[in-house]
């Protein structure tokens, strides 16, 4: 058996391609985004797995164990590759943990079966030097169908949430990965699953996945979408979101020409990453940022003295904070940005310079949202 080849080379190349340009983007890290890098990663093992096994197993001259690994990988990554956009699916529509359980459940039982497989010839086998396919070989097929369908019941019900590119692009790659199932299902040497993979990767990464979707324009700042995305991941942890903002930012606003604001934000910036790390500054708007941190928000962060050396950012040296907590702040999850204005409002007109966001301000925000929606 001759196998064609081709396909999983330019699916390698591509995704190795799309992964770097992922990775060095430096997206903001979130669990839908891992299983997005997980996902990448799978196909990019399934098509070398796949290639390095055609090439091997055509020239006939290699051990039947180092065959055995190969076939093995690339079926646990193939099939990952069903899953994990199963996975990449709920965690982007908000689904629920659960999907994301019986996901991570779905790929450990394939993983069990699959490389025990030289041993018991459930999936396949190597007869004579022939490679044979098992009598439960089905299951890959069954799981991976299964795990499209929720997949798309999943999208559908949540396809108000989307736009028409978004849309059709998780469409483009369930029908690419089910039209790749018929194909190597009935030719078995025509090797395209991860290619198909690779290119409906290419059109999330452009139509779900932009990295400017999450960066403050002109700064290397993450905006209040990453904050939003942060919050419905991890609302329901413990941590503190502190709202940080000078106490003349106003006067700045009126004052400053377009160069030395600038300067001032991406002086706050530099300071901010410094001293918080790059992936808990949020730039939310104007010269006000949020920070999240685990610990005391109050020794973390509000009694911190932040100074740097640009000319412009010496003529203020007061900040007020504001701080909500979470847990106990997780009802507002799906409304941060309704409730990001009345927090923002709610630590300029406090007179100390620290403010904790309290129950009773919740239900005065609360009201003040009833009244944007009427």
């Amino acid at each position: 058996m001759h196998y064609i080849y081709q396909f999983n080379i330019a699916a390698a190349v591509l995704t190795v391609l799309l992964l770097a340009i992922y990775v060095l983007s430096r997206t903001y890290p979130t669990k839908t985004r891992l299983a997005l890098i997980w996902l990448m990663i799978s196909t990019i093992v399934a098509a070398c797995a796949d290639l390095a096994f055609g090439f091997l197993f055509d020239a006939g001259t290699v051990g039947v164990w180092l065959l055995y690994a190969l076939k093995c990988s690339f079926f646990v990554a193939n099939n990952f590759c069903v899953l994990l956009f199963f996975i990449y699916v709920a965690d982007l529509t908000g689904a629920g943990k659960r999907l994301r359980i019986a996901g991570f459940s779905a790929m450990v039982f394939l993983a069990v079966v699959i490389f025990t497989s030289p041993f018991t010839e459930l999936i396949f086998s190597f007869n004579d030097g022939n490679y044979v396919r098992g009598p439960i070989y089905f299951v890959l097929y069954l799981v991976s169908f299964t795990a499209l369908v929720g997949t798309m019941i999943i999208f559908l019900s949540r396809r108000a949430k989307m736009s028409d590119f978004q849309f059709f692009s998780i469409i483009a790659y369930m029908f690419a990965v089910v039209g790749a199932i018929a194909v190597q299902f009935f030719l078995e040497i025509v090797r395209i699953a991860p290619f198909s993979c690779a290119m409906g990767l290419i059109l999330i990464y452009a139509s779900l996945e932009r990295p400017s979707d999450y960066m403050y324009k002109n700064t290397p700042c993450y905006n209040k979408t990453a904050f939003y995305d942060y919050v419905k991941e991890n609302a329901y942890g413990r941590f503190y979101a502190v709202f940080v903002s000078p106490k003349n930012a106003d006067y700045l606003g009126r004052t400053l020409s377009g160069e030395a604001w600038n300067s001032v934000v991406n002086g706050l910036i530099r300071e901010f990453h410094t001293e918080f790390g790059r992936e808990n500054v949020f730039h939310i708007e104007g010269l006000s940022f949020a920070v999240i941190t685990r610990g005391d928000p109050v020794k973390e962060v509000a009694e911190r003295s932040f100074c740097n050396s640009t000319e412009e950012t010496q003529i203020y040296s007061d900040f007020q904070f504001c701080i909500v907590s979470f847990p106990e702040f997780a009802s507002y999850r799906d409304k941060m940005h309704e409730a990001i204005d009345v927090i923002l409002d709610y630590g300029e007109n406090q007179g100390a310079p620290v403010a904790w966001f309290k129950q009773e301000d919740m239900t005065r925000m609360d009201r003040e949202i009833l009244v944007l929606h009427a």
